[in-house]
């Protein structure tokens, strides 16, 4: 097998997070570029020890993981070869031996349906790096090389997704259980993979539980490790849900050495598994307040990758950061955009990521299940109350907005000076600390600053107050040129204004 340096990726596949630790880049603290003295090559234990767990378990680990995908060692084998992907039905994220059917493919090359390229942001992979990842699954997508257990060594459960005690906001359409070694499909049946919901209760010793009937339950035929249960066309209901792998009894699931399944993991054949999850869609509770929906949207959803310094554009959702980090806050995809622009939904980013109408990246929460249009309903309904963070409708929020206005003449003749003037008003109801203004013009512009420094501090600034900044340029050569003035708040929010100037002969 060729040998060749990897870039990093697969495990942002799926979900747009950024890098973590460190480990796992270069000398210049940047994913391996082909071409880095790293001892990198297309066998996957390779790829898990220097890409998937230095890189890509920010996000993708434990119960919260973007569409239930966890890549740390013992789970990630098994959540990539042969599951079929969250985003598009049918698609397998890795198809063993067809890299073109593969879902990992599709979204380093762009070509996919749904949702963004990955790295998501980029830059993208050169095709090196993916002809490498191509290497792999045409070879098999084979596993790393491990011994096989004890011919006595029961198998027990590594994880189940949705994963004990997580609380979705609707049913998935397929139940992923991952097992320590490979298990004899002829006993994975609907009597081996039991799940049930507790008749809105919230127990399952009283009778009143009803039985889910899926569309399938299998072993997977490419991963022997993997058992799926297909829950297409079952309704989402709300309710806690009870899956059950048997491990007792008559029939019980078994390995290739005809071991039971140690559910109960005390290193004995034998004993059930367990694990609960809950259904609550944030319609049922959700009010147009920011207390209701950080709790009932941006921790329960958006924290699986909006959280601590790797947050995707640095935008933190956990409820210590959430509401500085969208009020009145300029989008960094698309700045002319607040994220939440306090009385005006329609030109709120946040509302556009949700909808699926912004022009850059993909719609939010990435891969989906999106929110049903009710929710975001409630959420433009409290941009459009004001933003208020303390949770009762009504009134603007306690933040500082300074507005600049430009004043510059039209035309001027070149050789000539000519004034640059803004005047910034804090239409807020905080007063406005530590703000900058800048001036900017590009060098193609044949502009010349005469007096007057190009960024500037300004003064504390009340509700209601103003100040003023010149500066004094000169037009250069003839030509049309645009001049513009950024106002930075100490929150890092910025508004920017611009004009035209032609210089003439």
């Amino acid at each position: 097998m060729a040998h060749h340096k990897l870039l990093y990726l697969i495990a942002f596949i799926l979900a747009g997070c950024t890098a973590g630790t460190g480990e796992g880049l270069n000398s210049n603290g940047q994913p391996f570029q082909v071409g880095d003295d790293a001892p990198l090559s297309a066998e996957f234990k390779s790829i898990q020890d220097n890409v998937l767990t230095p890189v890509c378990t920010v996000c993708h680990s434990g119960a919260s993981a973007p569409v239930g995908l966890q890549l740390d060692e013992a789970n990630s084998y098994s959540m990539l070869v042969g599951v079929e992907s969250v985003q598009v039905a049918g698609t397998l994220r890795v198809d063993p031996g067809n890299p073109d059917a593969s879902y990992i493919i599709a979204k380093i090359e762009g070509s996919a349906a749904v949702g963004g390229q990955m790295p998501l942001g980029g830059p993208a992979l050169p095709q090196a790096t993916i002809d490498l990842i191509r290497q792999w699954i045409s070879e098999g997508a084979l596993p790393p090389a491990i011994a096989p257990p004890p011919v006595n060594q029961p198998p027990t459960v590594v994880s189940t997704t949705p994963s004990d005690g997580q609380t979705l906001t609707a049913l998935p359409k397929n139940i992923n259980s991952v097992f320590s070694h490979d298990i004899d499909a002829s006993t994975v049946t609907v009597d081996t993979v039991v799940l049930q919901r507790s008749g809105g209760d919230g127990t399952f010793a009283d009778g009143n539980e009803i039985a889910i009937i899926p569309a399938s339950v299998g072993l997977s035929s490419v991963n022997a490790t993997l058992v799926t249960m297909d829950l297409t066309g079952v309704a989402s209901t709300d309710d806690t849900y009870q899956l059950i792998l048997v491990g007792s009894g008559a029939t019980p699931l078994m390995d290739l050495n005809a071991n039971a399944l140690d559910g109960d993991n005390d290193t004995v054949a034998g004993g059930d598994f367990q694990a609960t999850f809950t259904v609550a869609s944030p319609g049922a509770t959700l009010e147009a307040t920011w207390r209701s929906i950080q709790d009932n949207v941006f921790t329960p959803i958006c924290t699986a990758c909006h959280i601590d310094n790797g947050a995707p554009e640095n935008l933190q959702l956990n409820e210590a950061n959430s509401y500085a980090m969208l009020v009145n806050i300029s989008s960094t995809q698309e700045p002319a955009f607040m994220r939440v622009a306090p009385g005006d939904p329609d030109n709120s980013y946040l509302i556009q990521k949700l909808e699926g109408t912004a022009a850059s990246g993909s719609r939010m929460p990435q891969g989906g299940p999106f929110l049903s249009q009710p929710v975001i309903n409630l959420i433009r309904q409290w941009i459009s109350d004001g933003a208020p963070k303390d949770g009762s409708p009504g009134g603007p929020p306690a933040v500082a907005v300074l507005a600049p206005t430009m004043t510059v003449q039209a035309s001027v003749v070149s050789g000539d000076e000519f004034p640059v003037s803004v005047s910034i008003e804090n239409t807020g109801v905080d007063i406005a600390n530590d703000a900058t203004v800048t001036l900017g013009w590009a060098t193609a512009d044949n502009l010349i600053l005469r007096d007057g420094l190009v960024s500037q501090s300004l003064p504390a600034l009340n509700p209601g107050e103003s100040t003023s900044v010149s500066w004094l340029m000169r037009g250069s050569v003839a030509g049309a040129a645009s001049i513009s003035v950024t106002v930075t708040e100490s929150s890092g929010a910025f508004t920017q204004v611009s004009t035209n100037i032609t210089v003439t002969e």
